[in-house]
C-alpha cells in the first residue's frame, strides 16, 4: 500500500479517534463514507455496505456483520495512530502560537484540527456531517481528538487561552461546525499571522500586536481638552504601574476632532507605546465585530508580556454599540461576553467612536474615563497653527497664524497635513488653503465666517437698506454695549433677498464674534436620531468656536409638531427647542415661513424682527449706493436688497451701465417673483443680448 501524504494521514488519524471513540457508533455512516479517501482503497460499488453511500445498508449494531464491517474499516485506519505534523507555515506557528499565548498541548490540538479542517476540504467535510449528529462543538472536537469532552470543553471556555487571546472564535451555529464565519473558527486576522513565515514566537508577536501609533502632534497641541487630558495620562501611566486590568478611555467627537492623534499623544505622555488593533482583514476588508474584539484580545495578550504598552480601537461602534446592525459584518456579540473582557482587560485601552448613541449603558460604566474631543477653541487653533506652520518650515506673516484659525476649525491634524502639503507644493497661504479646503470638505466642515468679512452674504451690508420697523442699529448698539447678556436668540422673518442672513452677519460683527453658519440641510438627517445629534453638535460647536449660530431656513427644523407623522420629527423640534433655551451664546435663526413654525417657537426667541420688501425711498436710495446711477423712471414696487444684488451682477457680467437698462431688469426680476410687471406708460429696452449687426 502507497504512503499517504501528510494531509491523508492527517485525516485518517481524525478518522480513527472519531470510530473508536465513545461516539463512533452513531458517525459510523459517515466513517465509512470519507474514511476511503485517507485510506486511498478501491471503493466498493454502491450497494455495498461498505461504501457508507445508504446507511439502511449498514448493519445493525451489536449484530456479527456490523463487528465484521467496523473492524474492517478499523484495521484500514489502523496505522493513522498519530497525526504528522506538516511542512507548512500553519503547523510550525502552531508551536510559536503555543509559547506567545501560553498554550496547553490540548490546546495545540484543538488549533491543529481547527487548521487543517480550514485546509483539508475532506477533512471539514466530515467535521460538518459528524456535526448535525452530535450539535455540539466540544463533543465534535473531543470526538477527533479522542480525549474527554469535558476537558474540550474547559479549554474552549472564554476564559481560556485559545478564546481570551482571540486566537479561536466559538460562535455555535446550526449548520456548521468550522466554516469560515461561523462555529469555531480563526480569526481571518490570526488566520493571516499564521501563514506568514515567522522564525520564532517574538516574531509572530510583533505582526500580531499591529502598527505603533506614534504621536506626531504635541502634547500642548490638546490643550483645549483641558484637565481631563492629565489625568487620564496619570492614570493609564499608574495602571501599567500597578498591573491594574480593565482600565479604559473612551473619546467621543466628530469625525476630524483629532481623536486617533490625540489618543498617540496621550499614550506618548503616560510613557506608553500604543498599538492599534483591529484595522482591517486581508485583502484590506473591513472586519466583523467579532474579528475586532479577537485582534484587540490577541493584541492585549501579547502587549501584557511586552510591557508598557498601550491598545487602540479606532471606530469603537463597531464593537460597543449594541442596539444596530450594519449587514452582513454586524454579528452578534454576547453582552456578558463583552463587558467581562473590558472588566479583565490586562492592558489599558484607549476606544475612539464618533457617538455614543448606541452604547449599552453597561458598557459605558465600565470605561475608566470618558473624554469629549472637542474641536479647538480659537486660542488652541492659533497655537497650533504657529507650530504647525514652525514645524513644516512654512514662511507666512505674522498675522497668519490668528487670520487661518478664525478662517478654519481645522484640528490638529488637519493643520498639520495642509502645512505639509503647501511645504511640499512650494506654496503659501493659497496652496495651504485650498489642500485644507479639501480635507475639512469631506469632513463635512467648511470656513468659518470671520465675523461677516469673509464676502458672504455679509460684505458690504448697508442697514439703511433694510426695511424693518424696528431700529435696527439702535439694536446693535444695545446688544454690542459693554457687559451686556449674550445669552440670546433672534428669529428674523421675511420675504427671500431682504436680507436677513446679511443682518446676522453685521450683528456678528458689531458683537466682534465670528459666524458658524449652518442650513437646516446641514443638520437633517435621514437616520432616525440624526438630526437630534447634527443640531446637538452644532451648539457645541458654536459654545467651542465661541461664534454666533446662524441657522438659514429654520421653519425646516421648527415646523409645527401637530403636523407631525413619525415620533422622531417631534423630538427632532423638540431638540432644537431645548437647546435654544440653553444656549449661552447668540444664535440667530432666519425663515421665508414663519406661519409654518411651531406654535411655542415665538416665545423660544428673545428677540423677533421682521423684514419687508423695500419702500419706494428706500429703493430708490439702493438705486443709487448699489447701482450707482439715478432711476430713470419709476421703480416696481416689492424690490429687496436681493434684486439688486442680481442686477449688479448681471451688469458687470455684461458690461451694462445704462440706468434704462438695470431698471428693465429690476422689473424682470420683480415679475420673476409674481410682482407687478412695468406700469402703463413704460416701455422696456431691448434684451441685452439683442444683435449689434447692423444691416447694409
Amino acid at each position: 500500500m502507497p504512503v499517504p501524504s501528510i494531509a491523508r494521514a492527517q485525516f485518517g488519524f481524525y478518522l480513527r479517534n472519531a470510530l473508536l471513540g465513545d461516539t463512533g457508533g452513531s458517525i459510523f455512516g459517515d466513517v465509512l463514507r470519507f474514511h476511503y479517501w485517507a485510506a486511498k482503497v478501491r471503493k466498493p460499488p454502491r450497494d455495498d455496505p461498505a461504501s457508507g453511500d445508504d446507511d439502511s445498508l449498514i448493519p445493525a449494531p451489536g449484530t456479527d456483520d456490523y463487528a465484521k464491517l467496523h473492524a474492517v474499516v478499523a484495521a484500514r485506519l489502523d496505522r493513522f495512530r498519530t497525526a504528522p505534523a506538516g511542512a507548512d507555515a500553519f503547523e510550525r506557528n502552531v508551536v510559536h502560537a503555543a509559547e506567545a499565548f501560553a498554550l496547553l498541548p490540548l490546546d495545540m490540538q484543538i488549533l491543529q484540527l481547527v487548521l487543517r479542517s480550514q485546509r483539508i476540504n475532506e477533512l471539514r467535510q466530515f467535521a460538518n456531517a459528524i456535526y448535525q449528529q452530535m450539535e455540539d462543538i466540544p463533543r465534535n472536537v473531543a470526538a477527533m481528538l479522542g480525549v474527554d469532552p469535558g476537558e474540550v470543553e474547559y479549554r474552549l471556555r472564554p476564559a481560556a487561552p485559545l478564546r481570551n487571546c482571540g486566537v479561536l472564535i466559538l460562535e455555535p451555529s446550526p449548520h456548521h461546525f468550522m466554516a469560515p464565519s461561523e462555529g469555531l473558527y480563526l480569526p481571518k486576522a490570526m488566520r493571516r499571522h499564521l501563514s506568514h513565515e515567522h522564525v520564532d514566537a517574538a516574531t509572530l508577536a510583533t505582526e500580531v500586536i499591529g502598527r505603533e501609533c506614534r504621536p506626531v502632534l504635541d502634547w500642548a497641541d490638546f490643550r483645549h481638552l483641558g484637565e481631563a487630558a492629565e489625568v487620564a495620562a496619570r492614570a493609564l501611566a499608574a495602571a501599567v504601574k500597578q498591573k491594574e486590568s480593565g482600565v479604559h478611555i473612551l473619546l467621543v467627537g466628530p469625525p476630524g476632532t483629532g481623536k486617533t492623534e490625540f489618543a498617540a499623544a496621550l499614550a506618548a505622555r503616560a510613557g506608553l507605546r500604543l498599538y492599534a488593533a483591529g484595522e482591517m482583514e486581508e485583502h484590506g476588508a473591513e472586519p466583523s465585530r467579532a474579528e475586532r474584539l479577537a485582534a484587540l484580545r490577541s493584541s492585549q495578550a501579547v502587549l501584557q508580556s511586552l510591557g508598557n504598552s498601550a491598545a487602540l480601537l479606532d471606530e469603537a461602534e463597531d464593537v460597543l454599540e449594541s442596539a444596530r446592525s450594519y449587514g452582513t459584518n454586524r454579528d452578534t456579540i454576547s453582552k456578558a461576553f463583552l463587558n467581562r473582557g473590558l472588566e479583565t482587560a490586562a492592558v489599558p485601552t484607549i476606544w475612539a467612536c464618533n457617538a455614543l448613541g448606541w452604547m449599552d449603558p453597561a458598557t459605558l460604566r465600565r470605561m475608566t474615563m470618558v473624554i469629549e474631543v472637542k474641536v479647538p477653541d480659537l486660542a488652541a487653533r492659533q497655537r497650533i497653527w504657529t507650530r504647525v506652520l514652525q514645524r513644516e518650515a512654512v514662511v507666512l506673516d505674522p498675522a497668519a497664524p490668528e487670520r487661518l484659525a478664525r478662517r478654519w476649525t481645522a484640528p490638529a491634524a488637519a493643520a498639520a497635513s495642509a502645512a505639509r502639503a503647501a511645504r511640499l507644493a512650494g506654496g503659501g497661504e493659497p496652496t495651504l488653503e485650498t489642500a485644507l479646503a479639501g480635507v475639512m470638505a469631506v469632513l463635512g466642515q467648511s470656513k468659518v465666517d470671520d465675523a461677516g468679512t469673509d464676502g458672504g452674504e455679509g460684505e458690504g451690508f448697508d442697514i439703511a437698506l433694510t426695511s424693518c420697523a424696528d431700529d435696527l442699529e439702535a439694536l446693535c448698539t444695545t446688544l454690542a454695549r459693554p457687559g451686556a447678556p449674550c445669552g440670546w436668540s433672534l428669529c428674523v422673518s421675511g420675504p427671500p433677498g431682504t436680507g436677513k442672513s446679511g443682518f446676522a452677519r453685521y450683528l456678528a460683527q458689531r458683537l466682534g464674534l465670528p459666524v458658524l453658519h449652518k442650513r437646516a440641510s446641514d443638520l437633517l438627517s435621514m437616520w432616525v436620531g440624526g438630526s437630534e445629534q447634527a443640531i446637538a453638535a452644532a451648539f457645541a460647536e458654536a459654545r467651542t468656536l465661541k461664534a454666533m449660530l446662524l441657522i438659514d431656513e429654520a421653519e425646516a427644523l421648527l415646523f409645527d409638531r401637530g403636523a407631525a407623522e413619525r415620533s422622531f420629527e417631534v423630538s427632532q423640534v423638540n431638540e432644537m427647542l431645548t437647546w435654544m433655551e440653553r444656549h449661552p451664546l447668540p444664535m440667530v435663526c432666519t425663515t421665508n415661513l414663519p406661519d409654518r413654525m411651531d406654535r411655542a417657537v415665538p416665545r423660544r426667541f428673545t428677540l423677533k424682527l421682521r423684514f419687508e420688501a423695500l419702500d419706494a425711498a428706500r429703493a430708490e436710495l439702493a438705486f443709487r449706493r448699489l447701482l450707482a446711477a439715478e432711476p430713470p423712471g419709476a421703480l416696481p414696487e416689492g424690490l429687496t436688497p436681493g434684486d439688486f444684488s442680481v442686477v449688479k451682477k448681471k451688469a458687470v457680467i455684461f458690461g451694462v451701465q445704462e440706468p434704462e437698462r438695470l431698471l428693465d431688469w429690476l422689473y424682470e426680476e420683480v415679475a420673476a417673483k409674481g410682482g407687478n410687471r412695468a406700469p402703463i406708460g413704460y416701455r422696456p429696452i431691448a434684451p441685452v443680448l439683442r444683435s449689434t449687426t447692423r444691416v447694409a
